[in-house]
């Protein structure tokens, strides 16, 4: 990247924000107001230095982005940016020292103060709302009631298929282990497990077995290792297929 040629008074007004970690008086503004004041630095510094008409909205689209920086930024961040952007605009044919010299005429008439660093506020803690049982969810309404229980009764189950749940992913794990799948692929053989329990509590012996075969060469078709899923048909549903 070719060494960017700034001007003494460009370096000395450029200095002085990082080095006091200035803003300008647009910061913090909406773009229009902000423009609203940029716009009439750019025009009067281009008509001194006879800028073709040609030329002039390179200039002004040069002050819009200027102006964004101007607004946002400040000290360092605000220079190193304005640099990128003379090197920018320049690279497109733009005139140096003109360029140059719009930075300055903003800067000149936009120094705004020392940036103030402000304490950071503690953010407040976040209450968290107290973890209810399924029977207290029940209680309250807020979960529906099988036809013909009570609430202690479908609480009773649904603990119970909790459990059944938790012991099937267990043996998904052992059997994944054993076969030395990595356990990333955990999510996956779990699903498989507990679609062929499904089968198992609702299909009889012959039917399960075919249905289990064809839901092994679905999962095998999304790229699961086949010994892997007979393994579980055998420790989950007690299924043999061959």
């Amino acid at each position: 990247m070719r060494r960017l040629e700034l001007d003494p008074e460009t370096v000395c007004i450029l200095g002085k924000i990082e080095q006091q970690d200035r803003t300008t008086a647009v910061y913090g503004m909406k773009q229009t107001q902000a423009w609203a004041l940029v716009a009439p630095l750019v025009r009067s510094t281009i008509d001194k230095h006879g800028v073709t008409l040609g030329w002039r909205g390179q200039y002004f689209s040069c002050g819009r982005e200027l102006t964004r920086l101007f607004r946002t930024l400040a000290g360092a961040r605000l220079v190193a940016e304005t640099k990128l952007v003379l090197r920018k605009w320049v690279a497109l044919g733009l005139d140096s020292a003109l360029v140059q010299a719009v930075i300055r005429a903003c800067c000149k008439e936009l120094l705004g103060p020392v940036v103030q660093v402000l304490p950071a506020k503690p953010k407040p803690a976040r209450a968290r709302r107290k973890k209810r049982s399924y029977q207290e969810a029940l209680e309250q309404g807020e979960a529906s009631l099988g036809r013909s229980r009570t609430i202690e009764q479908q609480a009773v189950r649904h603990r119970r298929a909790a459990m059944y749940s938790r012991e099937v992913s267990r043996i998904v794990r052992k059997v994944l282990l054993e076969h030395d799948v990595p356990l990333k692929q955990f999510i996956r053989y779990n699903a498989f497990a507990f679609r062929l329990d499904k089968l198992k509590r609702n299909y009889g012996e012959k039917t399960l077995e075919r249905a289990a075969f064809d839901l092994v060469d679905l999962y095998e078709a999304k790229s699961l290792n086949r010994e892997v899923l007979l393994h579980l048909c055998h420790e989950v549903a007690d299924i043999e297929i061959g």
